[in-house]
């Protein structure tokens, strides 16, 4: 099955983003939008993996989540992958909390990495997805209306729990499912 480790966004904060993507698709760019349900700050790509290693990675995100308090976060700033000149993906910068996801980032994927699991290529940009880019059409229009952009970042809000997730391709774009929900800051037992 193909999992990633992220951080969900509370329904006020996707409402939000889904605002902008509506301020953005003014553009009649060709882009794939995220739908509201699915926008998250990814932590960890892990790819295909087998239900045991699925345990390994539950049993390895308990063990760290343990250490990792609760910490804010907040929405500011959109930009793109690699530029907004020739921009892939879509972004929404994370302008508070970045340090606290940085570092539960480089714990999962040096633990992941001891578990022999495979590590990003990329150094970790903390972020929200919010666009694909399909093709060229209309490109300088939707940069033009990304740096001019008056959108209101949504209000701040507590990181509680990491979740695994299973994430299944089709053509009406990726489902994702929680596999496990696990608490910062606290012993749970499974």
């Amino acid at each position: 099955m193909r999992c990633f480790i992220a951080i969900c966004l509370p329904e006020k904060v996707r409402e939000g983003l889904t605002q902008l993507q509506h301020q953005l698709k003014q553009a009649r760019a060709d882009v794939k939008w995220v739908e509201s349900g699915a926008l998250h700050v990814t932590l960890h790509f892990l790819g295909e993996i087998n239900a045991e290693e699925c345990r390994q990675v539950e049993g390895m995100l308990r063990q760290i989540a343990v250490g990792c308090a609760p910490f804010t976060l907040k929405l500011q700033g959109i930009g793109a992958f690699p530029n907004l000149e020739k921009p892939r993906v879509l972004w929404v910068d994370i302008a508070e909390g970045k340090k606290a996801l940085e570092e539960l980032a480089s714990s999962i994927a040096r633990e992941g990495q001891a578990l022999g699991f495979s590590t990003e290529k990329r150094p970790f940009a903390a972020h929200v997805t919010i666009g694909r880019v399909r093709s060229g059409l209309n490109l300088k229009s939707l940069a033009l209306r990304m740096r001019q952009s008056v959108w209101a970042a949504p209000a701040a809000w507590q990181a509680d729990y990491v979740y695994l997730f299973q994430s299944v391709l089709s053509s009406l774009g990726p489902t994702y499912t929680v596999l496990a929900e696990i608490p910062l800051g606290r012993m749970v037992h499974s």
